[in-house]
Order: C-alpha cells, then structure tokens, then sequence
C-alpha cells in the first residue's frame, strides 16, 4: 500500500491558522506555527531531512533576534521623540517672533501689525483681510527706514465699523522714494502659552491660534508691562 505525500506549508483551518497580519509580517509564532504545521503535514515515507530542518530553525532563531532588536530600536525611537518634544516646553512663558501674517481680534480692541522692511520706504501700506479673503481696511503707515516696524489698528473697517471677533490676516506693499518696490515680511509676537503636538511635529500655542516650530524666527524672555 502505498501513502502519497503531501506538501502544504500552510495550516489549513484545522491546524490552527493563524490569521494575516494588517502589515503582511510574519511574526514569531507565525513562523513557529507554520514550522509545526510543516512537520505535522510531511510525507512519512520521506521525512524533514535533518539539515534542512537545523536551516529553519537557524531562520527562526534569526527572526527572534531581529524581533528583539526592532523592541529596542522602538524604544529608543520613542524615548529620543519623548526627549526632543520635551524641550519645547521652554517655549511657555517666552515670547517669539514668527513669520506669520494672523491677528486675533478680541472684544474690538487694539492690535499692533508688525512688519520688517528690507530697505528704506517711503510709502507703506498695510491691508487688513477677514477669515474669508474679504478686504476689511488699509492702513497708510508713511514712510519708514529698513528694519521692524509695527503699526496699530484699531479694530475697524474702511466705514469707521467696528469689525467682530475671528482670524484676519494682513499684508504689507511697500516702496521707496522713487515708487520702486520694497520686499516686506509680516511677523508676529506672541507669547507662549502652551505646546501642542500634531502629527509627531510641535505646535506653539498662543491667543487661541498655534505656530509650527519651522516658522519661528526669535524666542526672547517676555517683557513685564
């Protein structure tokens, strides 16, 4: 009588299959089931040969070690992360200049727009949008040298109306005695009141907005008033 062989590797749902990780990966007892099913399923009248079966165990002792290795490499990815996103709790308190064109209007009151001319102007003119891209007012600065600048806006529209609370943002034009352009950059102060993180990246929180580290130009000890 003769016993045909078999030849499956995979354990059918008898055996105890193990069911497909989301990733794809086998896993250790992923390779330690399909090794067992493997002898379990082998022809009788030929037999694992012996070299064959120290080769895969030789695999699976491999696999243990790198899976013990990719823990500590896990491990150090999170304790180095936790580091890094400790040190910007520095940031609470101080007060940072970044390159950033939002205004927060609260209750109507004042707020200084700052800007930073790269050559002498001798005209400025700061254009005030609400959070819908709609034009709200225009400011004439003067003139003014190259350096930081600020100017104030008093809450209102171009009718002398009061605006309501949200986001604006602002614009800088500027150009110098003979009407040739002069390049601007908007920035703001804010003072940090706390950190946030998104999408494993930090964000500064400050007056009911956040501000990614990349845009942050100053940190400086905040001023009491």
């Amino acid at each position: 009588m003769s016993v045909s062989g078999t030849t499956p590797l995979i354990p059918s749902q008898e055996t105890g299959a193990t069911t497909a990780r989301e990733n794809d990966e086998v896993g250790q007892d992923d390779f330690l089931n399909l090794l067992i099913a493997q002898m379990q399923a082998q022809d009788p009248l030929n037999p694992l040969e012996s070299a064959e079966f120290t080769a895969q165990l030789a695999q699976f002792n491999s696999l243990e070690k790198l899976i013990e290795v990719n823990g500590h490499l896990e491990a150090l990815t999170a304790a180095q992360l936790f580091s890094g996103n400790a040190q910007f709790v520095d940031y609470i308190g101080k007060t940072i200049k970044a390159s950033d064109n939002r205004i927060q209007m609260n209750d109507g009151n004042a707020v200084d727009l700052h800007y930073e001319l790269s050559g002498d102007a001798g005209s400025v003119a700061i254009h005030v949008y609400d959070g819908g891209g709609s034009h709200v007012r225009t400011l004439d600065a003067g003139g003014a040298p190259a350096g930081e600048h600020s100017a104030e806006w008093d809450g209102r529209d171009d009718n002398g109306r009061k605006v309501p609370d949200g986001t604006y943002r602002f614009e800088v034009a500027a150009a110098d005695v003979a009407g040739n352009p002069v390049a601007t950059a908007p920035f703001s102060l804010d003072r940090i009141t706390g950190v946030t993180f998104q999408d494993a990246s930090a964000q500064l929180m400050a007056d009911q907005k956040t501000i990614p580290i990349s845009e942050v130009l100053r940190v400086s000890e905040t001023e009491d008033r």
